[in-house]
């Protein structure tokens, strides 16, 4: 759950983890408090915090965006390419949600938290050095469990043209 709150005269973003928060909280110079506070910011910086959480998991960090959930089903189609969601390094990601992660150590791919395969499954190819990318086939169609109903125009868009989604 994505939500912004006030703490004292700073807004806090408690988050899950994305991969690209990082860099995005130093560019408004948040500051990492631990997991039961999460990033501090200036309050001044709440609207362009909002933005980020639109961007990165589709919701506004509100805690009314976690209050109608629902459960996304995707396919995924032939439009996909090397730089688009449906590969990744270890992970893929999309919207926020880890999809797949290999583990290389113990030679297997998993689904991420919520993420339900129901045709096909994650694949790995391991290259030299450890390298390491993770996959879906053309046809692979996986349900999300539990995705705020503010988000689901951000995984519309993120799907479009290289998947199917449907809300069920």
């Amino acid at each position: 759950m994505v939500v912004l709150s006030t703490v004292g005269a700073h807004i806090a973003l408690n988050a899950p983890f994305h991969p690209d928060l990082s860099a995005h909280a130093a560019r408004l110079s948040g500051r990492w408090r631990g997991k039961s506070i999460g990033w501090l910011f200036e309050a001044a910086r709440e609207n362009e915090l909002r933005a980020l959480c639109t961007e990165l998991w589709g919701v506004d960090g509100s805690p009314e965006a976690a209050a109608n959930t629902v459960t996304l089903q995707i396919e995924t189609s032939e439009g996909w390419s090397t730089d688009m969601c449906w590969v990744g390094g270890v992970s893929i990601w999309l919207c926020g949600r880890q999809i797949a992660v290999s583990m290389p150590e113990r030679g297997i791919t998993r689904p991420g938290k919520g993420v339900k395969f129901l045709r096909g499954l994650p694949r790995a190819r391991f290259g030299t050095l450890d390298a390491v990318q993770t996959y879906l086939e053309n046809g692979t169609i996986f349900a999300l469990r539990d995705v705020p109903g503010m988000a689901v125009s951000r995984f519309e868009a993120a799907v479009a043209g290289h998947g199917v989604l449907s809300v069920i």
